[in-house]
């Protein structure tokens, strides 16, 4: 929702705008925000905010989750009559397979260690190795620029793109920036959007606006606030950025509560920002003093390890030090209740330094997850994420 100051000496009453023109252009929205209508398309929402359809005249996209919010099918009709069918499968969040409505493989996909050094700290962004006999060159921030044919060396595809994602050059005869593009994510060429795992972005925003509303800011739904050359989004929820020296910078917005789970140095620590007030964060793993030292009182999860010792992935001791964090983001959730949040975001997420393959195979990275504390019901509720049994000490 777009509000507008009534009297601009003093805020006295807002006007709700739920329709604006921009370029000759109607967007409407609903009263969560999601975008119904841009002058080309009418869109379609489910209960937890997923574009289910996409309507032209004469053309229907309709979409389907599984309930991690996967898109698992997609069907497009035309003037009423199925025109194609699409199955997804996945490894995490990373797409595997694509299959026909008849279930013949259309596309397979090999995928190594994403931008993060493992398989999926990043969600993959940047981490796709081939899709098909096509095998993948990227920029530095996992952007897919090129496809080469394995078996003769060809470039079969060529992209170059914008800061906010859109294609300012797009040589692609064989389709294949539908499989990945702009930060390793499919494009949808017909709603000319790139599909995230969790919302959807078309020209530099997305088509719906954060879950907690504009208790994380005003701009509700800018791309990782304007800044693609430092930061990825592989969510449609949460930026993020991994510095060559593989040491972790994250932004805390406001109403958010991050656990950083995985490597720490004894020298060099992560690095969390707090551009705004009611956020905080903590880590856990080796050596967390070097980290959570660094982080302001203000902001810093109580109870967050201070000491200069190694950890033991999966080990009891470690377990019970990851439910003290998640109990200390309740604690300082509930401290954020009292002075500026309603619903607070806790996130956690992990980093994992460069492994060897065979590393990698038994010291698997597991999805982050988000989880929402509610002022008002006082209760966790867990958003999105947190499959694997490495996430059972977090709330369901």
């Amino acid at each position: 929702m777009v509000c507008v100051a009534t009297n601009n000496e003093k805020i006295s009453s807002f006007v709700p705008l739920r329709s604006f023109v921009v370029n000759s252009n109607s967007y409407t929205y609903d009263n969560d925000g999601n975008l119904l209508t841009d002058g080309k398309f009418t869109y379609t929402w489910n209960g937890e905010n997923r574009l289910i359809k996409v309507e032209t005249a004469d053309t229907r996209i309709e979409f389907i989750y599984d309930y991690m919010g996967r898109r698992i099918n997609k069907k497009i009709y035309v003037n009423n009559v199925l025109s194609s069918e699409t199955k997804f499968t996945y490894d995490g969040w990373n797409l595997v397979a694509e299959f026909d409505g008849s279930n013949t493989l259309l596309n397979s996909y090999l995928w190594g260690e994403d931008i993060s050094g493992s398989l999926q700290g990043a969600g993959g962004v940047g981490g796709l190795l081939a899709v098909n006999n096509y095998l993948t060159i990227y920029d530095g921030n996992g952007n897919v620029m090129n496809y080469i044919d394995a078996a003769d060396g060809t470039t079969k595809a060529e992209f170059e793109y914008r800061p906010d994602g859109t294609f300012s050059i797009k040589i692609d005869s064989l389709n294949l920036a539908e499989a990945a593009s702009f930060s390793t994510k499919p494009y949808d060429p017909i709603l000319d959007a790139t599909i995230y795992q969790l919302r959807i972005l078309k020209n530099g925003r997305w088509l719906s606006r954060d879950p907690i509303n504009e208790q994380g800011g005003n701009a509700l739904y800018v791309f990782v606030d304007n800044d693609s050359i430092n930061y990825f989004d592989y969510l449609g929820l949460f930026k993020k950025s991994v510095a060559k020296n593989e040491i972790v910078t994250v932004d805390v917005d406001k109403c958010e509560i991050v656990i950083l789970d995985g490597h720490g140095s004894d020298t060099i620590p992560h690095e969390f920002n707090f551009p705004k007030k009611c956020s905080a964060a903590g880590f856990t793993g080796c050596s967390p003093k070097t980290t959570n030292e660094k982080i302001p009182q203000e902001n810093r999860i109580p109870g967050a390890p201070m000491d200069t010792e190694s950890r033991v992935s999966g080990s009891d001791s470690k377990i019970a030090e990851r439910q003290r964090l998640m109990q200390g983001a309740e604690e300082k959730a509930k401290e954020f209740c009292k002075k500026c949040c309603k619903k607070i975001k806790i996130i956690v997420t992990d980093t994992i330094p460069k492994l060897k393959w065979y590393q990698i195979l038994s010291q698997p990275p597991d999805e982050d997850v988000v989880v929402e504390y509610d002022c008002d019901t006082k209760k966790l509720k867990r958003l999105s994420g947190g499959r694997k049994n490495y996430y059972d000490w977090i709330p369901q």
